[in-house]
């Protein structure tokens, strides 16, 4: 890279250093260069794109903020720190500015989740409804509309926590549709006999491990009924209050 060549942040990297933050890096940064051309670079899964310094021009907040969410996909985590930062009356002015912009509700709907205010503007009653991450960047979860802002919420779970799971060359769905029938497959090929022995030495080992890390032994009897705990977490959800009670 030339040495002459000015590179200015701009996007999520812009704006966790304008509030001094130090969120988990995202996979894209994005610069202005000057002198410059408009450049993709691509190392270890992580991208940096260049723009020359007359394609764009953000200055404000909100517009570093449009841009990441236009050009770098959502970084949950960092507009978790960042939106509650902002001011109600800036975030309130902003939406009026152009309230149907499909990246001015995003940001709106993700600033009352963050900041826990309800800005003085009314619910949208027109217009098409938008999905809050972009389906062909990221895997998506089941839909649930966001009426107020006619926006449909497509995470993995819930803004306050979701796996930002993106859709790389690594990773093709429509070549793992067979996955569970190969899987099965192989282990029919596998004397039932064999494979349970393979499966309760797995769930033994399984059973030290976590004992181990609490410096603790566990009867016998204590090491059965974990292993079979372990035998039922493939079919049964232990993610809830009730269950997780009587585990």
């Amino acid at each position: 890279m030339p040495e002459s060549r000015k590179l200015t942040a701009i996007g999520y990297l812009w704006l966790a250093e304008r509030f001094k933050l130090n969120p988990i890096p995202h996979f894209v940064e994005s610069y202005l260069a000057q002198p410059g051309k408009r450049i993709t670079e691509r190392a270890d899964g992580r991208v940096r794109e260049i723009y020359p310094h007359t394609l764009h021009n953000p200055e404000t907040e909100f517009d570093h903020l449009e841009f990441a969410l236009k050009r770098e996909g959502l970084h949950l985590q960092l507009l978790r720190m960042i939106l509650p930062l902002i001011s109600a009356e800036a975030v309130a002015s902003f939406v009026r500015s152009k309230p149907t912009g499909g990246n001015t509700r995003r940001i709106w709907y993700l600033y009352e989740r963050f900041s826990g205010n309800t800005l003085p503007i009314p619910d949208m009653s027109v217009g098409n409804y938008i999905d809050l991450i972009d389906s062909d960047l990221y895997f998506t979860g089941p839909t649930m509309k966001i009426p107020r802002y006619r926006i449909n919420r497509n995470l993995l779970h819930t803004v306050y926590f979701s796996p930002m799971l993106r859709r790389t060359p690594a990773l093709h769905p429509a070549k793992d549709v067979g996955l569970h029938e190969r899987c099965a497959d192989l282990i029919g090929e596998v004397p039932a006999a064999v494979f349970q022995r393979a499966l309760r030495y797995l769930y033994a080992k399984e059973t030290r491990t976590s004992y181990a890390i609490e410096h603790e032994t566990p009867t016998q009897q204590r090491a059965e009924k974990f292993m079979a705990l372990l035998a039922r977490a493939a079919t049964e959800d232990f993610l809830s209050e009730k269950a997780l009670v009587h585990l």
